[in-house]
């Protein structure tokens, strides 16, 4: 009997091994058809996380009032703490965000803030992109959530499409209606930022840089890349890599301005320099033709009386 119950417990932890093997197997997408070289899948996840939400924190430095976080747990049943929802990154704006550092697990609960996350951001991932798709906006729709952004980085491998948008209308989702902008890039809107949400493809990047050279695009592996737009201005806001390149492009220009101030001054410095010997020795000229003339003027005097 003891025998049969071991063998029968070795025989269901091995159908649940083989079937996480399986489940784990399914999730990763074959690298070759997504054009990857070498990186797994979810690490090509982090990159458009991280540079989205530097983009973020940058658009709102100074802006009292936000909460932006990545991966913040929203907590949002009263009757059970232990429920959350964890999108790739939170924002909501006019809330105290310090506050929410000292909630249980430093998470977003709604019922203690007041009032949900105004926007969220999925990005896709192979062993997320199901609940994305299928569970989330349903958790982010009853919730009250006013925008849902998914970006896939593969070109829609996992969602379909490379952005989705969906906007809270009369308590219920609804798509976001996508368009080309200017540089023929397809866009969202969001109302929340006031910015457009659009994606670059590699094919496109060459003709953006040509417009706005202070881009800075990553070799991360992926054929899309997220991007936000200034409606009002047509341009880009950068990314992490690209405020270092422009910051370093300021400071060298800093430091030739500097360089032209310190020439001009050593320049103005050589000139008073100039002058200043001039005067002295036309000073000296006049001082010895004063001289001559008094000897001149002696011998003059010597003359008459010797005559």
């Amino acid at each position: 009997m003891v025998a049969k119950s071991t063998k029968s417990a070795i025989d269901s932890v091995t159908e649940r091994v083989q079937e996480l093997f399986e489940q784990k197997r399914r999730a990763i997408v074959d690298m070759d058809i997504l054009g990857y070289d070498s990186l797994p899948p979810d690490m090509q996840q982090d990159k458009p996380i991280q540079q989205a939400l530097f983009i973020i924190e940058d658009r709102y430095t100074g802006v009292p009032r936000v909460f932006i976080r990545r991966d913040p747990p929203i907590r949002f049943d009263p009757s059970d703490r232990r429920r959350a929802v964890v999108p790739d990154i939170g924002l909501a704006k006019d809330v105290d965000p310090e506050p929410i550092e000292t909630f249980p697990s430093s998470s977003y609960t709604i019922w203690e803030v007041g009032k949900p996350p105004d926007l969220v951001i999925e990005v896709a991932s192979p062993s997320t992109y199901e609940k994305d798709v299928h569970e989330k906006p349903g958790i982010y729709e009853s919730i009250g959530v006013p925008e849902y952004w998914m970006f896939d980085y593969t070109g829609g491998t996992f969602y379909g499409a490379s952005l989705i948008g969906r906007r809270l209308v009369n308590g219920s989702y609804e798509r976001v209606e996508l368009f080309e902008n200017e540089d023929g890039l397809e866009c969202g809107y969001s109302d929340v930022m006031g910015l457009n949400l659009c994606v670059a493809y590699r094919e496109q990047r060459a003709a953006l840089l040509s417009r706005q050279p202070n881009l800075v695009f990553q070799e991360d592996y992926n054929p899309v890349q997220l991007m936000f737009q200034d409606p009002e201005t047509g341009l880009y806001l950068l990314n992490s890599e690209g405020r270092r390149e422009m910051e370093r492009e300021a400071e060298e220009a800093r430091q030739r301005a500097e360089a032209r101030a310190q020439d001009a001054e050593s320049h103005a410095r050589d000139t008073e320099t100039r002058v200043q010997e001039a005067e002295a020795e036309r000073d000296a000229e006049r001082i010895r033709a004063e001289e001559a003339e008094a000897e001149l003027a002696r011998l003059r005097e010597r003359i008459r009386r010797m005559e």
